[in-house]
């Protein structure tokens, strides 16, 4: 299975030229040049087929009327768009247009008009799964309006709350389906005010987790389990059942999600098959494995336990790792789930800040920046790799800086050398594996994982008993140069692992009427964060590639190119200015050379 195995008669979107990787990161897509260049070369071709039809200039105006309607979309001209993708749809007759029809209509709220595309596409594509999770989302889209037993429930929890000394008075919801809904302001908020409180008394805490039947045996037999967020676990899982020691949360549980249909960790192998390659999919085995353990520890030791399915606990384990708090209570720190505030969706550089007033017993969440009225209030999740955002919460950013990826050294490479006889290696202080990304290392990061490396190629034996602080820069040329080597083709082994190009990924991501790129979707999450690995991987290639071939230059010939001018200005500019500068300079060449002219 290949997510990228596109059908033959499949109509690309002619890739501007003038787009690449920054184009995704600063938005910045001329959408309107592109509009008047596809409208030029309509008007030639259709005048060309009106005198002198072809097979190849009716194939190339299909191109060009399915290339503007991308345009005409991310301009919000739905209706052009459409009025594109039927003229193309007319000439090629490619069933794929029929999805990017569906993304039109549902943009102007024409439901039944997008899930009629979408299960004419089924029909014809039986295979495609992917498609079922857009006609759930266009159909959840359709009965928004009749959500009353939801809003029911949030007005209840709504009144509890208050009820209980919290203030709700300048936050809305606004319902987007029955899983997905907002926090919106009802006033403008003046920065330093508080946008909502929520009493000590409706939090549920690690105490209050420890206060249920399961957490009283947990203690009393000592059981040592891998997670703290089984605490408050334990309370889901007894309101499950309808304890009603708990029934102040009642309406809390009805307004939880009841899937986690975005979130890997539920992914079945249909899915799990795209993320070939990824990083996460060591990941999301790891949190499995952890969740079961602790599962099984529970079952095994406590009888209470085995009234609850595996499903029953692994739901309430997400909800509270999706959901949870890190606060300071009456001096101690604990976890907490927080109704309400903990329905804040995250960005990365928030209006807002939240703590726990330790004096007043409440949680706070106060305006950092004015916020106008109608506005979304949004939460920050941390800085975070798109790996950790996907496999703890089940969405991931479109330009995320805070991406890592992970290195594997291979010990049994060629170009490692003698691991036997070096000390370091013998005493275990020599990690096999590094993460690291690019725009969020600092000279530190990248120097002990440019140290790792060099030790591990090392052959000369006066380093052999060292540790790595000598080799946090370079040693020699020849040492530098075999570890370039090594660090590219573990980036090329990395790359092969992937089902397809970071450059494949890219026209998936910049085309908005492609068929894998619904926005949030799983497809596109998980392009997202392949994309996303790719990027780094190759940033390192080139950098490898970059410096190696300077370091195959005498320093005389080096210094009558402009190599490493470029370099200095170019994106590897921290480790040629700090690494490969150092070295060319052992000598005090460089100096004598900058010195003389």
């Amino acid at each position: 299975m290949n997510i990228y195995n596109i059908k033959s008669n499949y109509i690309m979107f002619k890739f501007p030229d003038t787009y690449n990787a920054k184009t995704l990161e600063t938005l910045e897509y001329d959408d309107i040049i592109w509009i008047e260049h596809y409208t030029l070369q309509i008007n030639l071709i259709s005048n060309q087929v009106a005198t002198l039809p072809s097979g190849e200039n009716m194939s190339e105006l299909a191109d060009y009327y399915r290339s503007r309607a991308s345009h005409l979309f991310r301009e919000e001209r739905y209706l052009e768009s459409i009025n594109d993708l039927l003229e193309s749809y007319k000439l090629s007759m490619n069933n794929n247009i029929l999805i990017s029809l569906a993304f039109c209509y549902d943009k102007i709220n024409e439901f039944d008009k997008s899930l009629e595309q979408l299960n004419k596409f089924k029909e014809l594509n039986p295979t495609e799964r992917y498609i079922d999770d857009y006609i759930k989302t266009i159909s959840d889209k359709k009965l928004n309006n009749n959500f009353v037993d939801s809003k029911i429930e949030f007005d209840k929890l709504s009144d509890i709350l208050i009820e209980n000394n919290s203030s709700l008075d300048k936050v809305i919801i606004k319902h987007h389906n029955k899983e997905y809904r907002e926090i919106l302001s009802n006033n403008d908020i003046k920065q330093g005010e508080n946008v909502l409180e929520i009493s000590e008394k409706c939090i549920i805490t690690t105490e209050i987790g420890k206060d249920t039947e399961i957490g009283k045996e947990v203690i009393k037999k000592n059981l040592s389990l891998i997670s703290k967020h089984n605490w408050i676990t334990f309370v889901l899982l007894e309101l499950l059942r309808g304890k009603e020691k708990w029934n102040l949360w009642k309406y809390y549980l009805k307004i939880l999600p009841k899937t986690f249909d975005t979130n890997p960790l539920f992914f079945d192998k249909y899915y799990l098959e795209y993320l070939k390659g990824s990083q996460c999919l060591n990941k999301i085995n790891k949190r499995q494995l952890l969740i079961l353990n602790d599962y099984n520890t529970l079952c095994d030791n406590i009888d209470l336990m085995k009234q609850y399915t595996y499903k029953e606990y692994t739901w309430a384990r997400t909800v509270v790792i999706t959901r949870i708090f890190g606060i300071v209570l009456n001096g101690i720190k604990t976890q907490a789930l927080v109704p309400y505030a903990d329905m804040l969706n995250h960005t990365p550089v928030p209006k807002t800040r939240w703590y726990f007033d330790d004096q007043e017993k409440v949680f706070k969440i106060i305006a950092k920046d004015n916020i106008s009225i109608n506005e979304k209030i949004y939460d920050t999740y941390g800085r975070k790799c798109n790996s950790r955002f996907f496999v703890n919460y089940g969405f991931v950013l479109s330009h995320n800086k805070d991406n890592l990826v992970l290195f594997e050294f291979d010990k049994s490479s060629s170009y490692i050398k003698f691991l036997k006889r070096k000390k370091w290696y013998k005493f275990g202080k020599v990690s096999l594996e590094y993460s690291i990304g690019i725009s969020n290392f600092n000279n530190e990061k990248l120097n002990n994982f440019l140290s790792i490396i060099r030790y591990l190629v090392c052959d000369e034996e006066e380093y052999f008993n060292k540790s790595l602080t000598p080799f946090l820069f370079p040693i020699s040329i020849s040492n530098e140069r075999s570890a370039l080597q090594y660090l590219m083709r573990l980036c090329v082994n990395h790359l092969k692992r992937y089902s397809k190009s970071k450059s494949d990924d890219l026209k998936i991501l910049l085309d908005p009427l492609n068929p894998y790129s619904m926005k949030y979707s799983k497809i596109r999450n998980i392009i997202q964060i392949c994309y996303g690995e790719k990027v780094i991987y190759e940033y390192y290639l080139q950098m490898c590639i970059s410096s190696l071939k300077m370091l195959n230059y005498s320093f005389d010939k080096l210094m009558e190119t402009d190599l490493l001018i470029t370099g200095l200005n170019g994106p590897y500019r921290e480790y040629i200015n700090e690494h490969l500068c150092k070295l060319l300079n052992k000598d005090g060449d460089l100096d004598f050379y900058l010195n003389d002219i």
